[in-house]
């Protein structure tokens, strides 16, 4: 996901998100999660730290829908559940390139202030969703790092070469999609451009597949018409 497509995502769900409180988490694969937030349209944060595809956008489900496709929570969703309790979403902040901070605030147990800070690494590679508490300490992270500061217990840092603002880059196909003005958000134009996306590359790892398999079965009978054929010859 395109640093320009990301901050058109984050000035969206800024309004809409801010304020509010984080309900039901859902486990959408290994390290992607839909949270939902209460949204009047029926909306949910959809967050993926999948190298191949990081993303980050609402996604218009509904709830019995994300529970057929859900699986059992991740220690990092559970962790995330927990710390969230009792909390509200007070901002949500792009830093530097693919980079999105959501802070929450609330109280504890005992009454005392409590914050928690939720970090989408949207970076290819090193993507990630790491926890932090109010000290900027990983509490948790959705992928297993061993960078220094990507890893649980240690103070976050962000990963190496994502320190500083990236320099402009040529328009995304994504980006051209949620300028297009063909769909009614940029939410909205990013889920339509990755489900495409996700739909091409199962069907060509499909043809993939069937293409291996018959040139298998295409060899197998080679083979065979080959050993036929040597058999008639010393026949």
């Amino acid at each position: 996901m395109d640093d320009q497509s990301i901050q058109e995502i984050v000035n969206e769900i800024v309004p809409l998100l801010v304020h509010r409180a984080p309900g039901k988490i859902f486990q959408l694969g290994p390290a992607s999660f839909a949270i939902d937030f209460r949204l009047r349209e029926g909306g949910h944060l959809f967050l993926s730290a999948d190298p191949s595809t990081p993303r980050l956008y609402l996604i218009q489900r509904r709830v019995r829908d994300l529970e057929k496709q859900s699986t059992p929570l991740t220690t990092f969703a559970l962790t995330l559940r927990k710390e969230l309790a009792d909390t509200s979403l007070s901002a949500i902040e792009k830093e530097n390139d693919r980079i999105v901070r959501f802070d929450f605030t609330g109280r504890d147990e005992l009454g005392n202030p409590k914050r928690r800070v939720m970090v989408a690494q949207l970076t290819g590679r090193s993507a990630n969703l790491l926890l932090l508490d109010a000290g900027n300490r990983i509490l948790q992270t959705a992928r297993r790092s061993d960078n220094e500061g990507q890893t649980v217990g240690d103070t976050y840092r962000g990963p190496a070469g994502q320190t500083e603002p990236a320099p402009a880059r040529r328009e995304s196909k994504l980006f051209e999609q949620i300028q297009g003005g063909k769909f009614s958000s940029p939410s909205v134009a990013a889920d339509e451009f990755f489900t495409s996306l996700l739909e091409e590359r199962i069907f060509a790892a499909r043809a993939g597949a069937a293409r291996a398999e018959l040139r298998k079965k295409i060899a197998q009978q080679e083979k065979l018409q080959k050993q036929l054929n040597d058999d008639l010859e010393k026949s």
